[in-house]
């Protein structure tokens, strides 16, 4: 299985920390399945699965709430 996450460690990001818009950079990932999908014979299909990135200080962000310029993100409020 290949997993592909839409930023990489090293890439800055644009999030909602502290109830505030911050520029943060990545600094790990962590990748979680948190279910399963399989057919009527029981073989798997696929995975259902959470990309979060660490932004530092205790804090983790997923895909949705990441956005690479401070214009998307308020966009998206």
């Amino acid at each position: 299985m290949t997993i592909e996450t839409k930023y990489n460690i090293g890439d800055y990001v644009w999030a909602i920390v502290e109830n505030r818009a911050q520029r943060l950079r990545i600094k790990g990932i962590a990748v979680s399945t948190l279910g399963e999908t399989f057919d009527e014979s029981g073989k798997l299909l696929s995975y259902r699965i959470e990309i979060k990135y660490y932004l530092g200080d205790g804090d983790w962000a997923n895909d949705v709430a990441c956005f690479p310029t401070k214009e998307e993100l308020l966009k998206s409020l």
